[in-house]
């Protein structure tokens, strides 16, 4: 099998040494099975229709791939990089039927998971109070301070504020903006509980929960996702339907590989976020698991019953 990994953290993939835990771990596991990985820097990609047949290339140290030679693609943050990565997975699709793509195009065309009135729908207890807004004069007035304010993408809490006035959110509105480079913010209603969870899903399937440390609370830091210097094992009464609500969050929203984050208080459980493609070097590290092997299972098993359909 021939994987493309793809994301705006590869960009400049030619000036320097890459890694991170997980991009390392993602490689090992897939070549650890005998299959060629592929870093795809997406300022480095081409598509198009020439004679009625779509087409779409990668250039990665002077070498052309052709995405008719991949077998599955794998993508990673899209930040600022989404359309060319999103129309690339398109062209590279239509040129390749059995190309198998998590997180799908469908998923990836969407705003970030963060909030999504589907799962209010489907009878899921959801965080309320949300908005995506870039300038101040777009605050909903029924939205209360004291309010959280997010980055469109981030990663680990970073640039989560607590945000006691209309004047600090509106610093922070300026902040990100110059940050995101036009992108958004999502504001929301402050959220204490008593725990919170993380869970990361892998093709439907739950591999562990963690709990989050006690939130930081004052200027700088938000409870609602304040930065996580550290998971712990969790293996409490409700494991099992934390673990549950998770799978089917995931699912709902369309998710292969995703990392959910789960508020309780009093006993009730809400869905704080969904994060496509997370990071997972802290939530390894407290399980004692290699998140890469089961996503390169998944994506192995996936691959196979795509090639089976196909026939």
């Amino acid at each position: 099998m021939k994987l493309a990994i793809i994301g705006s953290g590869y960009v400049g993939l030619e000036r320097r040494i890459t890694g991170g835990y997980e991009t390392s771990a993602l490689r090992k596991a897939f070549q650890f099975r005998g299959h060629d990985v592929v870093l795809i820097d997406p300022t480095k990609t081409t598509f198009g229709v020439i004679d009625n047949e779509c087409f779409a290339r990668a250039t990665v140290r002077e070498t052309i791939h052709d995405a008719s030679d991949f077998d599955a693609i794998l993508v990673r943050r899209t930040f600022l990089k989404a359309d060319e990565i999103i129309d690339f997975c398109m062209f590279a699709q239509k040129s390749n039927p059995n190309l198998f793509v998590a997180d799908s195009v469908e998923t990836l065309a969407r705003a970030p998971s963060k909030a999504d009135s589907i799962a209010r729908r489907a009878g899921y207890s959801w965080q309320q109070d949300t908005q995506f807004i870039g300038n101040i004069g777009d605050l909903d007035p029924r939205l209360e301070f004291p309010l959280v304010s997010k980055p469109m993408f981030g990663t680990q809490g970073r640039g989560v504020r607590l945000c006691e006035t209309r004047e600090e959110l509106a610093e922070e509105l300026v902040a990100d903006y110059k940050t995101d480079k036009g992108y958004t913010t999502l504001v929301q209603r402050d959220v204490t509980g008593d725990r919170e969870y993380r869970v990361v899903v892998v093709d439907g399937k739950a591999l562990g929960v963690c709990t989050k440390p006690p939130p930081i609370s004052g200027r700088g830091f938000a409870r609602n996702s304040g930065y996580v210097s550290e998971f712990n094992t969790y293996d409490g009464s409700n494991r099992r339907t934390v673990l549950k609500l998770a799978e089917s969050v995931s699912l709902l929203m369309g998710l292969y590989f995703s990392g959910i984050d789960i508020i309780e208080k009093d006993g009730e459980l809400t869905v704080l976020e969904c994060n496509r493609n997370p990071q997972f070097k802290k939530f390894d590290f407290a399980l004692g698991i290699r998140t890469a092997d089961y996503v390169a299972d998944a994506i192995e098993k996936s691959v196979n019953a795509t090639c089976l359909n196909q026939r």
